[in-house]
């Protein structure tokens, strides 16, 4: 017989102190509020937030927290934080800013990115622009805005609808762009097929099949 699985539902705005006092063996919380956190957390559960999750000292946006989650972390507005890593899927309908975004499944976007690194086991979905220094997918990674970074690695597919800025490029698939890309004189590498629909500024291409 299947262990039935221990949910905790908040209806208010949470901080840190309140779900460290939640019992450890909690499966799963919902905070219908925002939540707050003023120090590095670790949390096993699954978290749903309707709300924002912030990570940040009081009145000082600039001295952010890390964010650790055992399971998957779905949330309806922002993350603001340092740096995040989840151990599922992560979720989110707004923006995040981070520092370093680790993902162990899926990470799903409907805003905008903007941080350092974002690393995934599997696929990378975002509906608004990415921000990021280097971007590393386990598997697929669609966009659908613009990607401003240094580097670009996937391990299979990359789906492109804005404008790329980058420095190099490694697709292990096919690599499909809708407008152009500026690899600032570095080389764009694809195993699959590269289609653009738009301008090439890079100093080499390398393609596993066609060019299109």
């Amino acid at each position: 017989m299947a262990k039935e699985r221990k949910v905790i539902v908040i209806d208010h705005d949470v901080t840190e102190k309140e779900l460290s006092l939640l019992p450890k063996d909690v499966d799963e919380v919902t905070v219908k509020g925002n939540v707050h956190l003023s120090c590095d957390s670790f949390y096993s559960f699954y978290l749903y937030v309707y709300g924002n999750l912030e990570s940040f000292e009081e009145d000082d946006i600039d001295h952010c927290y890390n964010i650790r989650i055992g399971g998957s972390l779905c949330v309806t507005g922002n993350i603001t934080c340092r740096n995040i890593r989840v151990a599922d899927n992560l979720l989110v309908d707004g923006n995040v800013d981070c520092y370093d975004i680790y993902v162990e499944n899926i990470f799903l976007v409907k805003g905008n990115v903007e941080c350092k690194n974002i690393t995934t086991g599997c696929d990378c979905y975002v509906d608004g622009k990415v921000d990021c220094q280097n971007i590393h997918v386990g598997n697929n990674l669609s966009v659908k805005g613009d990607i401003d970074c240094g580097e670009i690695r996937t391990r299979y597919n990359c789906s492109v609808n804005g404008n790329v800025d980058c420095l190099e490029v490694y697709v292990g698939g096919n690599f499909s762009l809708k407008q152009s890309i500026d690899s600032n004189g570095f080389c764009i590498h694809v195993g699959g097929t590269l289609s653009v629909n738009g301008e090439v500024d890079c100093g080499c291409i390398y393609t596993g099949t066609n060019l299109s």
